[in-house]
C-alpha cells in the first residue's frame, strides 16, 4: 500500500542485494490487441487474485525468454467443506503442516459462490498471461507436480530444463541489466 512505501523503503535501504522497484497494479480487462499495448506500456496487469500472477506478468516484462512454473498446485478447492455452522472451511495442509485444523476459508467471508468466482478470476488471470506470453514470444511452463493451473504447456521439471531453447538472461550481468532496465521502465 501507498501509506508502507516510506517504511518499506527504510527497511531495505542498508541492503545492497535488494533494489525497491514499482510496478503499476491496476487490473485491466478488454480485447486482447489493447490488452498488449497497454501491458508493454506498464499501465496495468491482468487481474491479480495471488502473487503469482504478479510474478509470471514481471517476468514476461523484464524479458525472459522462458519461465518455469514450480510449486503452484492451486488445489485449494479439494480440502474444501461446510462446516455444521455452515461455513466454508478448508484444512490448509503445507508440506511442514501435515495435520492443518479446519479453519474458515479466508477471514471466513467466503460463501461457496463467491469463493469460486475469486478463483475463477484467479484461473482466468493465468490465461491472459498466456496470451500476453504468446504475443511476446515467451515460452511459460508449468513444471508443477501437481497443479490445477490449465493455461501453461506442462511438463516435468526435468524435460522443461532440458527443452529451454534460449532461458533467461545467460550471465549475472545479463540478468541484473535485465532487471535495472525492467524497474526503470516501470519508473
Amino acid at each position: 500500500p501507498a501509506d508502507g512505501r516510506q517504511a518499506f523503503e527504510r527497511y531495505f535501504v542498508n541492503c545492497l542485494n535488494v533494489r525497491v522497484a514499482y510496478f503499476n497494479n491496476v487490473a485491466l480487462t478488454g480485447p486482447e490487441s489493447v490488452l498488449n499495448a497497454l501491458y508493454s506500456l506498464g499501465v496495468g496487469l491482468p487481474p491479480v487474485q495471488n502473487v503469482l500472477v504478479a510474478a509470471i506478468f514481471l517476468s514476461l516484462r523484464m524479458g525472459y525468454r522462458d519461465v518455469i512454473v514450480l510449486g503452484a498446485d492451486h488445489s485449494w478447492h479439494q480440502s474444501l467443506i461446510l462446516d455444521d455452522a455452515n461455513r466454508v472451511c478448508a484444512r490448509d495442509r503445507h508440506f511442514y503442516d501435515p495435520d492443518a485444523e479446519l479453519k474458515p476459508f479466508g477471514q471466513g467471508e467466503f460463501t461457496m459462490d463467491t469463493l469460486f468466482f475469486a478463483l475463477g478470476r484467479m484461473f482466468a488471470g493465468y490465461w491472459a498471461l498466456q496470451k500476453y506470453a504468446v504475443h511476446r514470444g515467451v515460452r511459460v511452463i508449468n513444471a508443477s507436480s501437481t497443479s490445477f493451473i490449465d493455461a501453461f504447456e506442462r511438463k516435468p521439471l526435468a524435460l522443461a530444463l532440458d527443452t529451454l531453447v534460449g532461458g533467461s538472461p545467460d550471465s549475472p550481468a545479463e540478468r541484473s541489466k535485465a532487471a535495472t532496465d525492467m524497474t526503470d521502465r516501470l519508473g
